[in-house]
């Protein structure tokens, strides 16, 4: 039987501007990477000082290979933080700390986001990621099928739960959590297993 406990279905964001907030929204949902730029700028332009707008756009932009724009976005992100509520400061402060490769920072953003909110979809996926890079791999994996529990679409937890299962000789775990994942997730991972 699965836990009743109500998930939050909406991203926790900040900003005065609804137009803002609904573009913001929009991005979340695409599936092209293209129009989520394009919906996160209009954000941008209807907000400048909108965190999320920034931290989701360099996000985006990191993922389509373009780091110089991504460390851009993160600066602006960072930049404006401090009129955030912890939660989503902290997921600022995480992506800030990812994108330059603090490490160490890295979980101490991710660790006091988890203990605000213990099932912080992002949180948990990124600090799998964390644990991943110090090659504790059951930890990953329970970290990621967690995030998958609440987010069953995330694709870095379910990337993340397949390498730490790969990596503790589990194959046949792994082959039976990539059928069961979406199919938009399923060609995402064989992008990125094509381009490693």
């Amino acid at each position: 039987m699965k836990d009743a406990t109500p998930r939050p279905t909406l991203e926790r964001v900040s900003t005065p501007s609804l137009p803002a907030l609904r573009a913001y929204s929009s991005a979340m949902r695409t599936s092209s990477t293209v129009q989520a730029i394009s919906l996160l700028d209009q954000a941008i332009a209807l907000d400048t000082a909108f965190a999320s707008a920034h931290r989701l756009r360099a996000v985006v932009l990191r993922h389509v290979g373009r780091p110089a724009a991504a460390h851009d976005a993160i600066e602006q992100a960072y930049r404006y933080r401090e009129r955030l509520p912890e939660p989503e400061r902290l997921l600022v402060e995480a992506t800030y700390y990812g994108i330059h490769l603090q490490t160490e920072s890295l979980e101490t953003a991710l660790l006091r986001l988890l203990a605000l909110d213990p099932l912080h979809a992002r949180g948990l996926a990124n600090l799998s990621d964390v644990r991943l890079g110090q090659r504790r791999f059951a930890e990953a994996e329970s970290l990621a099928m967690l995030a998958l529990e609440i987010q069953s679409q995330g694709v870095i937890a379910y990337w993340n739960a397949l390498e730490a299962q790969l990596a503790e000789g589990r194959d046949s775990a792994a082959e039976r959590l990539l059928v069961r994942a979406p199919s938009r997730v399923q060609r995402e991972i064989a992008v990125y297993v094509w381009m490693a």
